[in-house]
């Protein structure tokens, strides 16, 4: 598959996600800890686990570093969500 076919497909991922989700999901890749994404949501660290459970089984990866990878080749902004993902620090 080529590169800009994977990001389209990914892009349609990134789309299917719950607004918490996304907003999880920049939180992650901005290299927060499930217990500080609890926080700044003013959520349970439980329920912070099972968005990001959730959000990657949508995605179809595992780890954290797939998500910052994906974030990456995609080039993904969460416009709806006020955790906008920051350049890289």
């Amino acid at each position: 598959m080529g590169k800009q076919s994977e990001r389209h497909k990914y892009r349609d991922c990134l789309e299917s996600l719950s607004l918490r989700e996304k907003e999880t999901f920049d939180l992650v890749v901005e290299g927060n800890s499930s217990k500080e994404i609890a926080r700044i949501l003013g959520i349970s660290p439980k329920t912070v686990e099972a968005h990001r459970g959730r959000l990657m089984s949508k995605l179809g990866v595992r780890s954290s570093g797939e998500l910052i990878q994906l974030s990456m080749l995609t080039n993904s902004h969460c416009v709806d969500c006020k955790w906008a993902c920051r350049p890289s620090r």
